[in-house]
């Protein structure tokens, strides 16, 4: 979908990634560090298995979750997958009373996973599993012990109050709902933007156009009417650009440097210079903002 020529009455609406372009984010999700940890936590819920048990049920989980999509930017749902972990959790501590074994003598033992990872029947979970609160709290422990660093960039907070005042504001970012919302609260960030859309909500990632289109339609506005910023060439600018969106690349450690036919309208060296960036493709537009007011 590639919209027309900028319209006669210019900007409206900005959209914004999350991690590696507002905030400076850092984590270890799927580390074992992390995950032990939760397997910790777990031993309070009647769970005892080896870390290295629960590190190939995690992250055969997740395989298993994306494989089983048919979309081409798969996304996994963190909730969803947890809820999986504890079923196969569940089985294997069924399993092991059932033949007297103690789960955590051995740490050496290899385990085999593939048959519960690969059966999608639910069972029926004991009951110090059932909480059905469990696997959203377990995917924000899982979030916050893999935390290594939180903040936001240098001039994020000065820019987007600035950018606020003119424009309707939106994130649309590849995230999970479980925590992306609540470190946007943390970092002070969260009322600037009238929309957040997440791809964990979605079952897809950036760039397929429908992200981009869900905020765009909750916005009221259109791919001439907006500018997306970010710090990566492929799903940022590129995924944007298609559509017919104005693009500001903000250059960070994260993100695709490089993508073929990616080519931003504006590179932000600093995140204060996405103004200079806004203005500058509003130039190019020939056209001025239309102020929040008149919306």
């Amino acid at each position: 979908m590639v919209a027309d020529s900028m319209q006669a009455n210019g900007i409206d609406a900005i959209l914004f990634d999350i991690n590696g372009t507002i905030l400076d984010v850092e984590t270890e999700d799927w580390g074992r560090t992390t995950l032990r940890g939760v397997n910790r936590f777990l031993r309070y819920y009647g769970v005892h298995r080896r870390t290295s048990e629960l590190v190939d049920i995690v992250r055969g989980a997740l395989r298993a979750q994306i494989e089983a999509s048919h979309e081409k930017y798969a996304e996994f749902d963190a909730v969803r997958l947890w809820a999986r972990v504890l079923e196969i959790l569940a089985e294997a501590e069924i399993e092991d009373a059932a033949e007297g074994v103690d789960a955590g003598i051995d740490d050496a033992e290899e385990m085999t996973h593939s048959r519960r990872l690969a059966d999608p029947v639910t069972i029926e979970l004991p009951k110090e599993l059932s909480d059905p609160g469990l696997p959203l709290l377990l995917a924000q422990l899982q979030r916050a012990l893999s935390r290594r660093r939180l903040r936001p960039y240098d001039g994020v907070t000065d820019v987007l109050a600035e950018l606020q005042s003119k424009y309707r504001l939106g994130i649309v970012s590849d995230a999970q709902w479980a925590y992306a919302r609540h470190e946007l609260e943390e970092s002070g960030l969260a009322g600037f933007f009238e929309i957040v859309v997440v791809s964990g909500d979605h079952g897809f990632r950036k760039p397929d156009p429908r992200l981009y289109q869900i905020a765009l339609d909750a916005l009221k506005s259109t791919p001439a009417r907006t500018i997306f910023v970010g710090n990566d060439m492929h799903r940022d600018i590129f995924g944007p650009a298609q559509m017919g969106m104005k693009t500001i690349f903000t250059p960070t450690r994260f993100g695709d440097k490089e993508f073929p036919g990616a080519v931003p309208d504006y590179v932000a060296r600093k995140f204060d210079d996405v103004v200079a960036g806004v203005a500058h493709i509003e130039r190019l537009s020939g056209t001025s903002f239309r102020h929040r007011a008149a919306h």
